[in-house]
């Protein structure tokens, strides 16, 4: 426990500096403490996608970044099911062996609201019980913390639904809200450098701490 109370020590001091992502990188920091998952609504150029990037780069594990749009398929997150088995035996076998959503601890889905309501729907499963269902193939995904971004919001009951798997939403102020300097510091950021990474067995093991803390 000790240990653990050690990284989390570490994640209070992650600073991406960011210029008007405090209230971000704190829904950030809780989200990975509960392994729960965070939503950055705010319109373009306003450096959400840099701070998802940058957020995951103080952990070890495996990030999965796509930038969704409404013409993809479930392909491109889950992969290609076993075409041999699916020629030979004529089941559905997906195989959590490549890049994919299967495999991340980490997930960064840019633009969520361009994806269409299909792919959207593929995702209640994975991003609530940490599960892919799909014919013969039942795995268990070992995601902590999703990140998802977007410039806008549309409303039906499957964005309600998935919306409603974020436990932490939170707006990032648009660009004219900014003033010239916060603009000028966002163009001319510099990453942090990154001496030593969180690691995954200590994150696995932080809701059992923020339990005994409550």
């Amino acid at each position: 426990i000790e240990l653990v109370r050690e990284y989390i020590g570490m994640l209070k001091n992650i600073s991406t500096g960011l210029i008007g992502y405090e209230d971000v990188e704190l829904a950030s920091k809780l989200a990975t403490i509960l392994h729960q998952h965070v939503l950055i609504i705010g319109s373009p150029g306003t450096a959400k996608s840099m701070f998802a990037s940058l957020y995951f780069s103080f952990f070890e594990g495996r990030t999965f970044s796509i930038q969704l749009s409404k013409f993809m398929s479930e392909e491109f997150l889950f992969g290609t099911p076993n075409l041999r088995k699916l020629r030979e035996e004529g089941i559905i076998v997906y195989e959590a062996n490549s890049y994919s959503i299967l495999t991340a601890n980490w997930v960064f889905l840019d633009e969520l609201f361009d994806s269409n309501d299909a792919l959207l729907r593929s995702l209640l499963s994975i991003l609530n019980e940490r599960v892919f269902m799909r014919g013969q193939t039942f795995i268990r995904v070992p995601l902590i913390t999703a990140i998802a971004t977007s410039n806008y919001t549309r409303i039906n009951e499957i964005t309600k639904a998935v919306v409603d798997r974020f436990l932490f939403q939170v707006r990032v102020k648009s660009t004219k809200e900014f003033s010239e300097e916060e603009l000028e510091n966002i163009l001319l950021f510099l990453p942090p450098q990154i001496q030593t990474k969180i690691p995954l067995h200590a994150v696995e093991e932080f809701p059992l701490l923020a339990q005994r803390v409550v």
